[in-house]
C-alpha cells in the first residue's frame, strides 16, 4: 500500500524519523482465539515533527504506541509490518536490543502518571535507572544530572524533590517527572500518550508549554495520542485519525481543521460542547466503536455514519457496508479512507465556527424559583497533628467560608485548580466529609445536625456522580445490585422485584437495555458506566445532583451523549445540578450559573454568559486564557508557580504570589466582594469602588 507522505506533495520529500508500514496487531479472545485489533496502520514522523494521533477510546491509538516501543501486553501480538527509528527496523530485535533502544532512540510518556511512577521508590531512584542504564552513570554525576532533568522540567528545589516519593507530589509534577524520565538519555522521538488528560488547564497549559519547549531545543519528534481537538491544535504539525484499528484520515494541522474529509472526523468536531448553537443539542455519535471480534466487513464506520444514512442510492449504499475503502491521497498530501469524500451533499462538513455564549439575565438573585440547596459560610478544615500525642498543631483550610444556592431546573459550574476544594464541597453537601463551621439550607429550612429524619430526606434528596465510574461501582455486584441497594437502603422500594421493575426503567431512562441488570461493570464501556452512575443517583428520585467531573476522561463523542442525557432528565425531572469541572467548553454548554475558586474561596460568580464573556478576577482570566481551543488565538496568562499549600495560605489576596496585577494592597488584607455587573461579583482590589 502507498504512504501517506509526510509533507503536502508540494513539499520536497524528507526522511522520516519514524516509518510504519502496515503494522497490524491481533488479540487473543478466550474461546475465539486470535482476532485482528489494528490493521494495516501506515504513518511517517519527520525528524522535529508532531503527530497527534486521535480517535475514540478503544480505536487502538495506545496499542500501536505500546507495539512500537515493544511493550505490549500478554493476549496482544504484533502479526505484520514493519517500523523503522533511524532506518533501523524496531519490531524484529530481539528483547535485549530493544531495551537498549527504549529510552534512547524513542521513549513514551504513559497516560497516567499515578499509576506509571513506583510508589515505593524515590523520583531520583526512578530518573537515575534510566541514567544508568543507558549512560552509564553512576553517584554525584547521577544525582547532579537527575536534578538537572528535574530543573529542566520545571521543577523547583529539584535536589530536595529527588529524596521524596510520588506521592508527595501534585498531578501536574508528577507529570514533569514522567516527562524528565522519559527525556533522561534525549530520545530522538517521544510517544505522549493522552499526557494531559483530568489534568485542569493551567497545569495543562503549562505542560504542552514544557514537551514545546524541550522539543525546539533539542529537535525531537513526537506523537501526540490524544481525544481533546483543543490540544491537537496547539500542538501537531499534522493529524491522524484512527477509528476501530484503522487511520481513517491523514492531513496537515491546517487542512485538518479548516476542511476535515472524513464523516468520522466532521463527528467528532460536530460533537464539541463549543460547536453547539444555544439550546441545541450536541451532535452526539450514535452507538460506540465496534469490537474488534464484531468488525463490519465493509466501511467499520458505516453503522455510525450520518452521511451513510442520507445515501439514497441502493448500490453506494451496499458497498459502503460490503466492500472496505481504502486509504487514499485525496490531494495536497491529504489521506482519506472513505469511498464518497468530497462528492457535494452526500459529505457535509459540520459546521464548527464558535458561537458566543447564550445570554443568560437570570441570576442567583432574580431567579423566580427558590433554591432547592443553600450553604452559607460554608468551611472545612482538617486538623494537621504531630507528635506521639498527636496534639493539633494547625489546620488546612481546604474550604474557607463560601455560599452556594442550588436551584431547581438549573445548572450551578464549580471550577478551579486541581487542590482548590471543589471536590471537598461536593463531598460535605453529600454529608460525606464534617463541616466545620457554616450554614446549611434545605428547601429554605434550616438543617440541624444530628436529627436523623432530616438526615434521611438529605440523603435521598442530594446524590453524587464521581468522576470514576469504574472505580465508583462495585466490580462484584450486577447492575441490578448497585441499583436496587441504594433504594432498599433508603425506603424509595419496598420489596426487591418493585426495585427490579424500577431499576429496568431506569436503564432505559439513561439509554441502557434493561437486559444490562444482570451484567457486571466490566462488560461495559467507560461511557456506558458512566450512565450506570447516573441511573444510581437517579434511583432515590434526587432533587439535586453533585456531579464530580463526570465527563473528564471521555471522548469527545462519549461526552456528547452524557451531556445531552443531563440535559434531558434536567428537563425532565426539575433537578438541580452541582457541576464540579475544569472544561469551560462544558461550563458554557450545561450551565446557567458560574462559580470559579481559588484555595478555597469563591473569587468570582455569575451568570456563565457574564464570567466567561467578561472574566474579572485575573485568576479567572488566566484559566480562560489556558483553555486549547481548537479555533487558537488567543494569549495564553501564565501563571507563575505552584497553588500554595491550604495548610498555610498566603497572607491577604490568597492569589497575589502569583498574581500578575499584584499590588502592595493585595498582600495585606483579602479583598471583599465587589459587583461588577448584575448578580457578576469577584473578590479583587482591581475593582473597589467600581460603578456598576
Amino acid at each position: 500500500m502507498i504512504m501517506p507522505n509526510p509533507h503536502p506533495s508540494s513539499a520536497p520529500p524528507t526522511k522520516p524519523l519514524l516509518d510504519v508500514r502496515g503494522l497490524a496487531l491481533s488479540i487473543r479472545q478466550e474461546n475465539v482465539g486470535w482476532i485482528p485489533a489494528v490493521s494495516d496502520l501506515n504513518f511517517t514522523i519527520a525528524a522535529g515533527e508532531t503527530f497527534a494521533l486521535v480517535g475514540e477510546s478503544g480505536c487502538g491509538k495506545s496499542l500501536s504506541a505500546l507495539a512500537l516501543m515493544r511493550l505490549l501486553p500478554a493476549g496482544v501480538r504484533i502479526e505484520r509490518g514493519e517500523a523503522h527509528v533511524l532506518d533501523e527496523e524496531i519490531l524484529r530485535l530481539s528483547e535485549a536490543e530493544m531495551r537498549q533502544r527504549r529510552g534512547r532512540d524513542m521513549a513514551m510518556i504513559f497516560q497516567e502518571p499515578a499509576t506509571s511512577l513506583n510508589p515505593v521508590l524515590t523520583i531520583g531512584q526512578q530518573i537515575g535507572e534510566s541514567l544508568q542504564t543507558h549512560l552509564g552513570e553512576r553517584g554525584q554525576r547521577l544525582r547532579e544530572h537527575a536534578a538537572e532533568l528535574l530543573a529542566q522540567v520545571g521543577i523547583n528545589d529539584p535536589l530536595r524533590r529527588l529524596s521524596e516519593y510520588p506521592f508527595q507530589l501534585s498531578g501536574g509534577m508528577k507529570q514533569r517527572v514522567m516527562i524528565a524520565i522519559a527525556l533522561a538519555s534525549s530520545p530522538r522521538l517521544l510517544i505522549a500518550d493522552e499526557p494531559t488528560t483530568a489534568l485542569d488547564v493551567t497545569v495543562q497549559s503549562q505542560i504542552l508549554d514544557l514537551l514545546q519547549k524541550l522539543q525546539a531545543e533539542r529537535g525531537m519528534s513526537l506523537l501526540l495520542i490524544t481525544h481533546d481537538l483543543g490540544v491537537v491544535a496547539r500542538m501537531a504539525d499534522r493529524v491522524g485519525v484512527m477509528y476501530a484499528g484503522q487511520l481513517v484520515e491523514c492531513a496537515a494541522r491546517a487542512d485538518f481543521f479548516s476542511a476535515p474529509r472524513h464523516p468520522y472526523s466532521r463527528a467528532l468536531f460536530a460533537a464539541l460542547p463549543e460547536t453547539a448553537r444555544a439550546g441545541e443539542r450536541l451532535a452526539a455519535l450514535p452507538g460506540q466503536v465496534p469490537a474488534f471480534s464484531a468488525m463490519p466487513s465493509g466501511c467499520r464506520f458505516a453503522g455510525r455514519c450520518g452521511s451513510g444514512d442520507r445515501l439514497q442510492v441502493a448500490d453506494d449504499r451496499k458497498r459502503c457496508l460490503e466492500e472496505a475503502p481504502l486509504l487514499e491521497e485525496r490531494g495536497d498530501g491529504v489521506w482519506v479512507r472513505c469511498h464518497f469524500q468530497g462528492t457535494g451533499d452526500r459529505c457535509q462538513v459540520a459546521d464548527n465556527t464558535r458561537r458566543d455564549a447564550p445570554q443568560d439575565e437570570l441570576t442567583p438573585d432574580t431567579c423566580p424559583l427558590p433554591p432547592e440547596l443553600a450553604v452559607r459560610g460554608l468551611k472545612i478544615h482538617f486538623p494537621i497533628r504531630k507528635g506521639i500525642l498527636q496534639r493539633v498543631v494547625g489546620h488546612v483550610r481546604a474550604v474557607d467560608g463560601i455560599s452556594l444556592a442550588l436551584t431547581p431546573g438549573r445548572t450551578l459550574a464549580l471550577v478551579g485548580e486541581s487542590g482548590c476544594g471543589k471536590t471537598t464541597v461536593g463531598r460535605a453537601l453529600m454529608r460525606m466529609l464534617p463541616i466545620t463551621e457554616g450554614d446549611l439550607f434545605w428547601q429554605g429550612q434550616a438543617v440541624v445536625a444530628r436529627d436523623k429524619a432530616q438526615e434521611k430526606i438529605l440523603r435521598q434528596s442530594l446524590q453524587m456522580v464521581f468522576q470514576d465510574p469504574y472505580g465508583s461501582l462495585n466490580p462484584r455486584m450486577s447492575v441490578g445490585e448497585i441499583l436496587l441497594e441504594g433504594m432498599l437502603a433508603l425506603g424509595a422500594v419496598r420489596k426487591a422485584q418493585e426495585g427490579r421493575e424500577r431499576a429496568a426503567t431506569l436503564l432505559e431512562q439513561v439509554g441502557l437495555k434493561p437486559e444490562s441488570l444482570d451484567r457486571y461493570p466490566h462488560e461495559f464501556s467507560g461511557g456506558q458506566r458512566q450512565r450506570i452512575a447516573i441511573a444510581r443517583a437517579l434511583a432515590v428520585s434526587p432533587r439535586v445532583i453533585i456531579c464530580d467531573e463526570p465527563t473528564s476522561a471521555l471522548d469527545v463523542s462519549v461526552q456528547a451523549q452524557i451531556l445531552n442525557l443531563m440535559k434531558d432528565l434536567q428537563s425532565g425531572l426539575n433537578l438541580a445540578y452541582l457541576f464540579i469541572t475544569h472544561n469551560f467548553a462544558v461550563v458554557e454548554y450545561l450551565a446557567e450559573e458560574i462559580a470559579v475558586m481559588y484555595l478555597g474561596r469563591i473569587v468570582e460568580s455569575g451568570t456563565t454568559a457574564a464570567v466567561l464573556t467578561a472574566p474579572a478576577h485575573p485568576y479567572t482570566q488566566a484559566l480562560l486564557s489556558a483553555v486549547p481551543r481548537i479555533e487558537g488565538g488567543r494569549e495564553i496568562i501564565r501563571l507563575a508557580g505552584e497553588t500554595p499549600s491550604p495548610a498555610h495560605p498566603p497572607v491577604g489576596c490568597h492569589f497575589h504570589p502569583r498574581c500578575p496585577q499584584a499590588t502592595p494592597e493585595c498582600r495585606q488584607s483579602y479583598p471583599p466582594s465587589t459587583s461588577v455587573g448584575e448578580g457578576h461579583r469577584v473578590n479583587c482590589f482591581l475593582y473597589q469602588g467600581a460603578k456598576v
